[in-house]
C-alpha cells in the first residue's frame, strides 16, 4: 500500500468515526430532551398529588397517617428529582464526550485531505462534495451546543429545587407510622375509626394490616414459663424529635437464662448468633446424619433435645421433628394446603424460612404466607394465612418468637406509602393476633432480631428504607433510622452496644442504642461500604463485627470504628450467616465447607470440615452440639463420647 493509500485508509476511518459521532449524540440529545421533558411535568416544587396532601395536612393537622404519607411523597419525589439531575449531568459529559470526538475525527479527515500535494483533474469535483459535508459539520455542532445550552439550561434551572431537594421536610410531630394506642383482645383488629371488630376462624384466612400497632401488651412470661423473662410494660407515645448528643445506652442481644442452652430461631436466641456455653467445634467430627426427603433453605431450631425444620415443594410442604441425640425421625407432618405457592427461584425455594418455637409450640412459615404450629408430640394446633406476599421471592423471613408470642415480618410491596407492609404479634398458643403495626416500608426478606437495651428489650426490624425498634410486648414504635436501600434481606446484629444493619447497595451502618423517634442524624456511630452482604446476616461480637457476602467475601471489621481489619475469599460463596461457638467463628460455604475461623485482628482458621454437599442454611448449636443442615439432609457434629 503506498502513502496515498494509506492516508486515504486514515481518513475514511475518520469520516466514518465522525459519523458515529453525530448518531451518538443525537442519541443523547434525545434522551436529554425527554429527561427535561420529564423534568418539567413532575416537578417536585409543583406535584399536584403533593400539594393536595399539603392542603389536606392543613386542614387536619393531627391526623397521623396523613403526615406519614406526606413525609414518605416527599422523599419519593426527592429521589426522582436527584435521580433526574443525575441523569441529566452525566448526559451532559457524555455529549461532550461525543462533540470532543466528532471535533477529532473531523480535524483528522480535514488534515488528510490538505495534505495532498497536487491537485488533480477531480479538484473541482471534490470541492462541491465536501461542500455538504461542511454544512452537515456546521449544522451537527450546532446541534451539539445546543444540546449542550439545553441540558445547561435544566440544569440551572433546577437550582431552587435543589435546594428544596436539599433542605425540605415535612415538619411531624408524631412517629411516620402511628404509635400504639390501647388494647386490643386476640382476634380482633382496628378498623379505621379506631374500633375493633371480632375476626372469624383463623384456618387459612387472609389477614388485613391494621394502620396503627393494637393489641394486649405480650409480657415475656405470659404462656410460657420455660422462657420467662421479667415483662416488659408499654412504651409512652414517642415524637420523633432527635435527642441531639444523646448518651448510648447499654445493649446486648437478649437471651433470658432458659435459652441458653436452645436455640429457639433463626441465629438463635434473640437472633444473636452466639452461643454462650458452646465449645470450640473445630476439631468436631461427624456425629450422625440424617435424610430430610422435601428440601428447604431454612435453618435447624433446637429446643429439649429436639431438632425440627421444614421443607416444601410445588406440592407437599412437611414439617419435621428429628431427636436431637441419634437424629432418628420423630415425627413429620404435612401441612394443608392453603393457596398456590408464587413462583420462586432455586435459590430460594418453598421452604426457606426458619421456624420457631417457645419450648412448648412449633411455628413454620411458607413463601405464601401460610404459617401451621405444632405442639412437640407433632399435633397441628392451627394454621393461618397471613395473605399472599406481594414481592419478588415469595415470603422469606423467619419467624421470631418473644415469651409466647410468634413475631411475623411481613413485608411486601414496592411502594411504602401503600401501606402493605406490618409487623405482627400471634399469640403462640392460639395464632390469633396479640397486636400489630403498619410498616411503611418496601418488600423485605429480613427476620426481627430482639435486644437487652438496659431494663427493657427492643426488637430489630430492617427494610428498605427503615431501620426500626419496636417494644415487642405492644408494637410501639421507639426508634427508627434511614439507612437502607435496595432488597433487603440481611438481618441486624447487635453488639457492643449498638445494632450493625447492612445490605449491598446500601451501607454498613452502626446505630447507637438510646435514642427516640428519627435517628438518622444523631445516631449513626459510623458508616462503611465496601463488600456488604446481601443474603447473609453479620455477626457482631465484643471487638469484632463479620460480613459475608454471596460471592465470598468474609470480612473482619474493627467494632467500634469500622475500621477493616482483614479480608478472605471463599470460591464456593457464602449465603449462611456466621455463628460463634465458644472459641471461633463457624462459617460454612455454599458447597458444604465448614470453616472455623478464630476471632481476631488477624485472619487464621483453625480447623475445616467438607460435608460433601451443598449448604445454605446458617448452623445451630444446642448441648454441646452443632447441627447442619445441607440440601438434602441434616448433619450432627460433635466430640465422641
Amino acid at each position: 500500500m503506498n502513502l496515498r493509500q494509506h492516508k486515504d485508509s486514515i481518513r475514511l476511518a475518520a469520516k466514518r468515526t465522525a459519523a458515529v459521532a453525530v448518531a451518538y449524540c443525537c442519541l443523547v440529545l434525545a434522551l436529554l430532551a425527554a429527561n427535561a421533558i420529564h423534568n418539567r411535568a413532575y416537578d417536585p416544587l409543583d406535584a399536584p398529588r403533593f400539594n393536595a396532601l399539603l392542603i389536606e395536612l392543613n386542614r387536619t393537622p393531627s391526623d397521623t397517617a396523613l403526615k406519614s404519607r406526606v413525609r414518605l411523597l416527599d422523599q419519593k419525589l426527592r429521589s426522582d428529582y436527584r435521580r433526574s439531575r443525575a441523569f441529566a449531568l452525566d448526559g451532559f459529559y457524555l455529549l461532550l464526550g461525543g462533540i470532543v470526538l466528532f471535533l477529532l475525527a473531523n480535524e483528522v479527515e480535514r488534515s488528510l485531505e490538505l495534505q495532498v500535494p497536487l491537485p488533480d483533474s477531480n479538484v473541482a469535483r471534490r470541492a462541491g462534495a465536501s461542500a455538504p459535508l461542511s454544512r452537515g459539520a456546521v449544522l451537527t455542532m450546532g446541534i451539539a451546543f445546543g444540546g449542550l445550552l439545553l441540558t445547561l439550561a435544566v440544569l440551572s434551572r433546577h437550582d431552587a429545587a435543589a435546594d428544596y431537594a436539599r433542605e425540605a421536610s415535612i415538619p411531624v410531630t408524631q412517629p411516620l407510622a402511628p404509635p400504639g394506642c390501647g388494647a386490643l383482645r386476640p382476634g380482633a383488629q382496628a378498623t379505621s375509626q379506631g374500633t375493633t371488630a371480632t375476626t372469624g376462624s383463623i384456618n387459612l384466612q387472609p389477614v388485613a394490616i391494621s394502620a396503627k400497632p393494637t393489641g394486649s401488651l405480650l409480657g415475656s412470661g405470659t404462656m410460657n414459663q420455660v422462657a420467662a423473662a421479667a415483662p416488659i410494660q408499654a412504651l409512652p407515645t414517642l415524637a420523633p424529635k432527635v435527642r441531639a448528643g444523646f448518651k448510648a445506652a447499654v445493649a446486648q442481644p437478649f437471651c433470658p437464662k432458659a435459652w441458653q442452652e436452645e436455640w429457639p430461631a433463626f441465629r438463635g436466641p434473640g437472633g444473636g448468633a452466639i452461643s454462650a456455653g458452646a465449645p470450640d467445634f473445630s476439631k468436631a467430627k461427624l456425629l450422625w446424619k440424617s435424610n430430610i426427603d422435601l428440601r428447604g433453605w431454612n435453618s435447624p431450631v433446637v429446643w429439649g433435645g429436639r431438632i425440627f425444620v421444614s421443607g416444601a415443594d410445588k406440592q407437599t410442604r412437611a414439617v419435621y421433628c428429628f431427636s436431637a441425640l441419634d437424629g432418628h425421625l420423630t415425627w413429620k407432618h404435612e401441612v394443608p394446603s392453603g393457596s398456590p405457592p408464587p413462583q420462586v427461584q432455586e435459590d430460594t425455594g418453598y421452604a426457606p424460612s426458619t421456624m420457631a418455637t417457645d419450648g412448648i409450640h412449633v411455628a413454620a412459615i411458607f413463601v405464601n404466607g401460610d404459617i401451621a404450629c405444632f405442639d412437640f408430640s407433632g399435633k397441628l394446633l392451627w394454621t393461618r394465612h397471613m395473605g399472599m406476599p406481594e414481592n419478588t421471592y415469595g415470603h422469606a423471613s423467619s419467624l421470631a418468637v418473644y415469651g409466647s408470642g410468634l413475631i411475623v415480618q411481613f413485608d411486601q410491596g414496592s411502594d411504602p406509602t401503600e401501606g402493605k407492609s406490618a409487623l405482627f404479634a400471634l399469640d403462640f398458643s392460639t395464632g390469633k393476633t396479640v397486636w400489630k403495626v403498619q410498616r411503611l416500608v418496601q418488600a423485605s426478606w429480613s427476620t426481627p432480631v430482639l435486644a437487652q437495651v438496659g431494663q427493657r428489650v427492643e426488637l430489630i426490624t430492617c427494610a428498605n428504607p427503615w431501620v426500626i425498634s419496636y417494644d415487642p410486648s405492644s408494637g410501639t414504635e421507639i426508634w427508627r433510622a434511614s439507612c437502607l436501600t435496595g432488597d433487603v434481606a440481611p438481618s441486624a446484629a447487635v453488639g457492643s452496644g449498638m445494632v450493625f444493619t447492612a445490605n449491598q447497595g446500601a451501607t454498613l451502618s452502626a446505630i447507637k442504642f438510646g435514642g427516640a423517634g428519627d435517628v438518622s442524624k444523631s445516631a449513626i456511630a459510623w458508616t462503611y461500604t465496601e463488600d456488604l452482604p446481601d443474603i447473609s446476616s453479620p455477626l457482631a461480637t465484643g471487638k469484632y463485627l463479620y460480613m459475608a457476602t454471596s460471592e465470598g467475601a468474609f470480612t473482619c471489621l474493627d467494632i467500634h470504628t469500622g475500621k477493616k481489619l482483614w479480608l478472605q475469599q471463599y470460591e464456593a460463596g457464602l449465603k449462611a450467616s456466621p455463628i460463634l461457638d465458644g472459641k471461633s467463628i463457624c462459617l460454612i460455604d455454599h458447597a458444604g465447607a465448614l470453616h472455623f475461623i478464630a476471632p481476631g485482628p488477624t485472619f487464621h482458621e483453625i480447623g475445616k470440615l467438607e460435608l460433601g454437599e451443598e449448604a445454605g442454611a446458617t448452623p445451630a448449636i444446642s448441648a454441646q452440639r452443632l447441627f447442619v443442615r445441607g440440601k438434602d439432609h441434616l448433619y450432627c457434629l460433635g466430640a465422641r463420647p
